[in-house]
């Protein structure tokens, strides 16, 4: 057994040989020692996990930001195109009602117009009738 590891573990008296076997308190610290570099290995794995998982976690974060942020430059592109269509139908819509005012008006006009032209013919019909 070398002097450090007696060292280390505390059995530096004389009364320990090199070649005899470990005590059973010498076992039970090379266990504990062997218990607790697992238990350090384990706990480096579980934060390098984690580490990785929040590293992740940032990066979803971001593409869903930026994913959202595309969809409502998007929505408000598409409102703006709807607008300008909706703007241009309700021009349409006025254009034709006037359009439609002015046709009613021009044949109210020709109705009358037949109407006084049918009581001139029946008049005239009724005097050439009566000569």
């Amino acid at each position: 057994m070398s002097t450090w590891f007696r060292r280390v573990l505390g059995a530096g008296d004389a009364n320990v040989r090199s070649d005899a076997s470990p005590s059973p308190m010498m076992a039970s610290r090379v266990d504990e020692r062997n218990a607790l570099a697992a238990l350090n290995d384990r706990l480096a794995a579980y934060i390098e996990r984690v580490r990785k998982l929040e590293s992740e976690n940032a990066a979803l974060c971001r593409s869903l930001q930026e994913r959202e942020q595309s969809s409502i430059r998007e929505a408000a592109g598409t409102k703006e195109v709807y607008q300008r269509e909706l703007a241009s139908a309700r021009q349409l819509v006025d254009e034709l009602a006037r359009e439609r005012a002015s046709c009613q008006f021009e044949k109210s006009k020709l109705k009358a117009d037949l109407e006084d032209s049918k009581k001139r013919f029946f008049l005239s019909v009724e005097t050439f009738i009566v000569f």
